[in-house]
């Protein structure tokens, strides 16, 4: 059960990413809900702690709920139109399984033919297992483009 400055947080997290579809800062929460940047950080931190945020450092890092936060809140969760990086198409026994691409973040590329990725998506992926042939398809903006098992 989170407390009602953690809920504020999340909420105005949420609401903040909703409407600007990019990783909001704490600042730009802190602003929003008038308080402190340092507690909002600490808020954010122990939102992350339970796995309501996702971070990404950098110039253009920030935080952004992941699923589990619209369910905590009891927001409907983003749908494919809310989509930050497209789809992941996984192909098994002549079947198409697709899903929201929500977030990705490439852990490296170690030769022509290896990659890591960590791929947050939307939906049951209960049908995908460990060798399936993947596909991710990004928005047009990202051009990004990634294939394999």
């Amino acid at each position: 059960m989170l407390t009602s400055l953690q809920r504020e947080v999340l909420e105005t997290l949420v609401s903040l990413y909703e409407r600007h579809k990019r990783m909001i800062k704490s600042k730009e929460v802190a602003e929003a809900l008038g308080k402190d940047e340092g507690t909002v950080r600490n808020v954010i931190m122990w939102l992350k702690s339970l796995g309501l945020v996702e971070s990404r450092t950098g110039p253009a890092g920030g935080y952004m709920p992941t699923l589990k936060a619209y369910e905590v809140i009891g927001v409907q969760t983003p749908t494919l139109s809310h989509v930050t990086y497209g789809q992941v198409i996984v192909e098994k026994d002549g079947n198409q399984y697709r899903y929201a691409a929500l977030d990705m973040e490439i852990m490296g590329i170690f030769g022509s033919d290896t990659m890591k990725a960590v791929v947050t998506v939307s939906g049951n992926i209960a049908p995908v297992e460990k060798g399936d042939l993947v596909r991710v398809e990004s928005v047009p903006v990202r051009k990004l483009r990634w294939r394999g098992g």
